[in-house]
């Protein structure tokens, strides 16, 4: 079982952009962090699904506790769907 670099996931802020205030993005959604889109609930709530109160903004540890949560889903598709051995750099990339 593979996992996300610290590399891969500083570059995935990097370009997605890493923001600890919420704001709207393109869409005008009210979005967080690297890219996360609140959810109706965390609307509603005040809280993030880590327990992060996102209304005064997070801390970096929590953007990358978030960002960690809402790349897990993708880190186990990668691992349960590719059968060939990859690099980090080749993981880090899918």
């Amino acid at each position: 079982m593979y996992s996300l670099s610290s590399k891969g996931s500083k570059a995935i802020a990097f370009l997605e952009g890493f923001k600890t205030h919420a704001y709207k993005d393109i869409a005008g959604l009210l979005t967080i962090g690297v890219g996360h889109l609140l959810t109706q609930r965390e609307l509603n709530t005040g809280l993030l699904s880590t327990g992060a109160d996102w209304n005064s903004g997070l801390s970096e540890e929590e953007v990358v506790n978030l960002l960690d949560k809402d790349l897990a889903r993708f880190v186990s598709s990668v691992n349960n769907l590719v059968s060939v051995e990859l690099t980090q750099n080749e993981f880090d990339a899918l």
